[in-house]
């Protein structure tokens, strides 16, 4: 860990899950990708972070999160999360209108 890293715990406020529309054909499955706006609150600041993923167990394991405290890693402009099952999700930040 570097020293602008730092490792805490956060509680899960929230997930919104979204469905990205994506219209083309094709005669192979279509992949549906997740962008998930999660709310975090860290000490006594709320972050909003996306994370996309077409995994919907981490979908699941993300949004069962939700109320409970995680372990986190806030470098820059990133979180690392991870869920209560163990899975490490590398978000971004982005606006808190978007949570």
């Amino acid at each position: 860990m570097s020293s602008n890293e730092s490792q805490q715990t956060a509680q899960i406020l929230s997930v919104r899950k979204v469905l990205r529309n994506q219209y083309f054909v094709s005669r192979h499955p279509q992949i549906h990708y997740y962008p998930l706006y999660i709310s975090l609150r860290i000490s006594d600041q709320t972050y909003c972070s996306e994370f996309e993923t077409p995994v919907l167990d981490e979908i699941e394991d993300v949004t069962s999160a939700t109320g409970k405290t995680v372990e986190v890693v806030l470098k820059g402009k990133s979180i690392a999360i991870r869920t209560p099952k163990g899975r490490k999700l590398k978000t971004h930040l982005v606006e808190r209108k978007q949570c």
